[in-house]
């Protein structure tokens, strides 16, 4: 066969795969169109679906946001007060419960006319319903009852079932978890089809008072998954429960009627996706997504999106495409045959030239040149014949740029042995131990320092795995960190971990590797780097146990302060009887001084004695008895600080300063002064030891006021990484700077003569923050006031206060 009878049969077998390759693609396209189709209708199902969500949770989060209103709440703690002064609630409520459920199914019975007219069901009324009906012309909450802490009804806009609700689950289970949710039903009580949603009420202090519950009206929002039919004629819409009943159809349907198709509920399988199916032998494209909800507060009822549209309708667009491609598939591979048997002639000439001039140099005529015109294939190949016979020409010349060559290769064979022999010499004299370590833990090689610090000659060193030398207590954090590295889950480690040296005892290192690993992956070996730490891993074990040291002898030291104030008040309180009795007296011996028969010379020197001397001691001895027992109070409350059990969690600073501004407000309103509380981040401590310490650092700045201008005390905050650091400043008399470094001291005070207290505020601020992981410390100016700074821990998750 011809080489060109070649090219004419190879350009029709190319045409003819190019047209199977046509039809693939046809089907191809098809396929790829559907599932294209099937994305675009799952994507707006999803689109569709989180709306309905969002739309719920905001109902929920509606209720959530209005039901703890200080008006809701105050009724309900009237309710329970009343209900706790009842000799028995149980037997109440069972009385109430039976009077209200005997009472016939149309008729109201008075009681339940006084709850759905009382303050708080009207109060309700208007804010959830008259309300949002005027706004969304529309009542998103048909019903809405709540209840005191013992499960009674107090106040509803509807008609409830019972008047006792804390044997149901819905109500034990939002009095335990803080929510509950039921899926769509009927609701009796308020004659309509929707969700329940109840949300236990607590008082500031978290305790509990009652629940509030209040039906969701989901028909409007159900019929946005009409969205989802925007776009085909044929499209259909379901909204399905988890277990198969209709809620919305975009043809007519009965409320929660079970769904008939069987097949297609049993395809639905995962949160989402899209299948093609057969419904009453019509080829249509499905696609579904499930309920997700939105957060804790609406998790979701797994409820069901399923759209459907008409095959036939969605691709009539692509059917005419198709039609079209294969009329212009036709017309082209028509022209490919005419353009073939062109270019088979074309290609036969310029074959016969190049191979007249092959003959001539196979002949040896080195000085021909073909010459063939073109930029096609067949003048580059003339151009490479010709260049072939140019190099033959040149090929003497080309053996002094061969011997160049190797010489170029000498030179870098030269240079990596000055390489390997630096890297030698680094790698021995290094001042870390280096290692090259096999897969399986032996030595391949070590350098010196490696060798000094586990005491081993290399020989023998070299016949161990690092396994064996390992410290058993560090061996399983060792070889877990090790297989993670095969395994290809981290590319290195470090770790501080103990070697066994030669001589049995262990030396700590801080050990770093890496893997090396060949051209295809295999482990090859690896680089360990191992740095002495003996020394300093010692000095952080003796720094430990001076600290725990230090913390006994603190302890101690509190108990020596406890056992002295408590002993010290025994005899104290003697001397304070004793004063007392003593005064008493001279009161008797007053009365009898009345007594004319005594010599005038007696009375004369007596009188100052009775009048001023004694009295005047006996104010000394009182006053200084309160103020012994004012300094062992104060020991007392300081040593009671290290044996306080601490209760630590994320505390509510802007609650918590809120409190003792609250609690100091008459001291505050005394002094005229103005107390301003910027937002405040929250912190990681105890609430009570907070309180005590903010309420010393307020009670301070309140004390050492300036007379002569308004008093101002400012309290801020900010977040600096993982600390939240609070500040405390006023514009009073302000501390000099040779004070500052003292005012922490226990006893100490600024102006004794002028000012109350025992001098251990301060202390006592200071010994609460070393048990917080606090700090403080002040920034003063006499005479323009001081700023005091308390830097604690931040919060990282919890307990809230």
């Amino acid at each position: 066969m011809k080489t060109s009878q070649k090219i004419m049969a190879g350009f029709l077998v190319t045409l003819t795969l190019t047209a199977a390759l046509a039809f693939y693609a046809d089907f191809a396209s098809r396929r790829s169109l559907e599932e294209a189709i099937g994305h675009e209708s799952l994507i707006l199902a999803q689109e569709t679906m989180k709306r309905i969500d969002l739309a719920i949770h905001d109902k929920i989060m509606y209720v959530w946001d209005n039901a703890e209103q200080a008006w809701i709440l105050s009724h309900i703690v009237k309710s329970n007060q009343s209900f706790a002064e009842l000799d028995s609630p149980e037997d109440f409520m069972d009385r109430i419960d039976r009077e209200w459920t005997s009472s016939p199914q149309d008729t109201l019975s008075p009681l339940l006319l006084e709850l759905q007219d009382n303050e708080l069901s009207r109060a309700l009324r208007q804010q959830f319903i008259n309300s949002l009906l005027k706004k969304y012309g529309y009542s998103p909450f048909p019903e809405l009852f709540v209840t005191n802490r013992y499960g009674a009804v107090i106040a509803t806009t509807g008609r409830t079932n019972s008047y006792r609700q804390d044997k149901k689950s819905w109500w034990q289970t939002a009095r335990e978890q803080g929510i509950s949710l039921e899926d769509i039903a009927y609701d009796a009580g308020s004659d309509s089809y929707g969700i329940a949603v109840a949300l236990r009420l607590d008082d500031s202090d978290g305790n509990f008072l009652g629940v509030v519950k209040a039906i969701v009206n989901v028909g409007p929002i159900v019929k946005t998954a009409e969205i989802a039919t925007s776009r085909y004629q044929s499209a259909r819409t379901r909204l399905l429960t988890r277990d198969g009943k209709i809620i919305f159809r975009s043809r007519p349907y009965r409320f929660l009627q079970d769904f008939s198709d069987v097949t297609l509920i049993n395809r639905l399988e995962g949160g989402e996706g899209f299948f093609v199916g057969n419904e009453q032998n019509v080829q249509r494209f499905y696609s579904y997504v499930r309920s997700k909800g939105k957060d804790r507060h609406y998790p979701g009822f797994g409820w069901i999106l399923l759209v459907s549209n008409d095959a036939d309708e969605v691709l009539a667009s692509a059917e005419v495409l198709r039609t079209r491609i294969a009329v212009v598939s036709i017309l082209l591979i028509m022209a490919g045959i005419i353009f073939a048997l062109f270019l088979s002639m074309t290609i036969n000439r310029s074959l016969g030239v190049l191979s007249a001039g092959a003959e001539r140099i196979g002949g040896g005529d080195l000085d021909f040149r073909m010459e063939l015109a073109g930029d096609d294939e067949f003048g580059q190949v003339a151009g490479t014949f010709n260049a072939m016979v140019r190099n033959l020409q040149e090929i003497t010349a080309s053996r002094d740029e061969l011997n160049a060559e190797i010489d170029k290769r000498n030179m870098a064979e030269k240079a990596l042995r000055e390489s390997e022999k630096r890297f030698r010499a680094t790698f021995e004299q290094a001042a870390v131990g280096i290692a090259l370590v096999s897969p399986r833990g032996g030595w391949l090689r070590v350098n010196r320092k490696l060798c000094a610090i586990v005491g081993y000659p290399e020989d023998k060193l070299r016949q161990l795995t690092f396994q064996d030398i390992t410290h058993p207590d560090d061996l399983d954090t060792d070889l877990d960190f090790y297989r993670q590295v095969l395994a290809g889950e981290i590319s290195t480690y470090s770790l501080e971990k103990r070697y066994i040296r030669l001589d049995g005892s262990p030396v700590w290192i801080n050990l770093t590797v890496s893997l090396v690993r060949d051209d295809d992956g295999t482990p090859a070996y690896f680089i360990s780097i191992i740095e002495d730490i003996d020394q300093r891993k010692n000095t952080e074990l003796e720094r430990d146990r001076l600290s725990l040291e230090l913390n006994k002898k603190n302890h101690e030291l509190e108990q020596i302060i406890y056992v002295t104030s408590h002993d010290l008040r025994s005899p104290l309180v003697n001397v304070q009887g004793f004063s007392k009795e003593l005064s008493a007296d001279i009161k008797n011996l007053l009365s009898l001084w009345q007594n004319t028969g005594i010599p005038a010379a007696i009375r004369n020197q007596a009188e100052p004695l009775l009048h001023q001397d004694i009295p005047e001691s006996l104010q000394f001895i009182e006053k200084g008895i309160a103020r012994m027992d004012d300094l062992l109070n104060g020991l007392l409350r300081l040593s009671r600080l290290g044996r306080a059990s601490l209760t630590l969690e994320e505390c509510d600073m802007n609650r918590l300063l809120a409190d003792i501004v609250a609690t100091m407000d008459f001291q505050i309103k005394e002094a005229g002064v103005q107390v301003e509380v910027s937002d405040l981040p929250t912190c990681r401590g105890d609430r009570d030891q907070l309180n005590q310490l903010f309420s010393n650092l307020l009670g301070n700045a309140l004390k050492y006021l300036d007379p002569g201008r308004p008093g101002r005390i400012n309290i801020n905050g900010v977040k600096e990484k993982d600390r939240s650091v609070y500040c405390v400043s006023d514009n009073g008399i302000g501390i000099a700077r040779e004070h500052q470094g003292k005012i922490f001291e226990i006893f100490h005070r600024l102006n004794p003569a002028e000012s109350e207290g025992d001098g251990l505020g301060l202390a006592i601020v200071n010994r609460i923050l070393d048990r917080l992981d606090g700090k403080i410390w002040v920034a003063s100016e006499e005479g323009r006031g001081s700023s005091f700074y308390v830097s604690l821990p931040g919060w990282k998750g919890g307990n809230r206060a």
